[in-house]
């Protein structure tokens, strides 16, 4: 019961740090952002039925919380949940520090893939493009199925692959938005899952650390 309890704090942290991270341009008052487009952005084509690979997303991070309760918590799952909120606080001071936005096409709900897109923009702002936290998130799951469960990793590196593709080809991100989210997300990987030393504890140890007193 304990573990459940843990277990169910952490996944409602991660919901709302992802709701705050989603909607920080109106909780901290952002109107403007930089824009991060290079010349090769020009070059990739505009693919509305990369919708429903952008919107998988949304059922692979709920998978992703959800698979990750059958790990061991203390082997796995706690490493999972701590990264995953590193990732989220580490993005949004991004996001804070550095806004950026996306100029969208304008597009005209004609057919389903339009108007799914067109709908869903009408609840999602042009900001906090870069990392992006589809890339970021599913960088982080696929490898941590890499780790830990190597049969769904397989069935799931295509699907993972076409989403990060998706979020350039119906122009949601910047070209650069891709490697800073893979970036991000491996780094989260790195630090809880492959050095030695837990990252957690070295956080904690690192605010908490006293300055030694010298002797006179």
């Amino acid at each position: 019961m304990k573990t459940f309890w843990k277990k169910f704090i952490w996944t409602a942290i991660i919901i709302f740090l992802s709701s705050l991270f989603a909607n920080t341009d109106k909780v901290f008052g952002i109107k403007e952002g930089y824009v991060v487009k290079i010349s090769l952005d020009d070059l990739i084509p505009f693919i509305p039925q990369f919708i429903y690979f952008y919107l998988f997303y949304y059922i692979l991070f709920i998978f992703m919380v959800f698979r990750v309760q059958f790990f061991d918590f203390d082997k796995i799952g706690k490493k999972f949940f701590r990264s995953a909120v590193f990732l989220a606080v580490s993005s949004l001071l991004v996001y804070i520090i550095f806004p950026t936005k996306i100029i969208r096409n304008e597009i005209e709900p004609e057919n389903l893939s339009l108007k799914l897109l067109y709908y869903f923009r009408l609840s999602d702002t042009p900001f906090n493009a870069l990392p992006s936290m589809h890339v970021a998130s599913l960088t982080l799951l696929i490898f941590l199925l890499k780790k830990y469960d190597k049969k769904l990793y397989k069935i799931l590196l295509i699907p993972v692959l076409l989403c990060i593709v998706s979020t350039v080809l119906v122009k949601q991100h910047y070209l650069l938005d891709i490697p800073t989210g893979i970036l991000a997300g491996y780094l989260c990987y790195y630090l809880f899952f492959i050095q030695k030393r837990i990252t957690w504890e070295l956080i904690v140890n690192f605010f908490s650390k006293k300055e030694p007193v010298q002797d006179n």
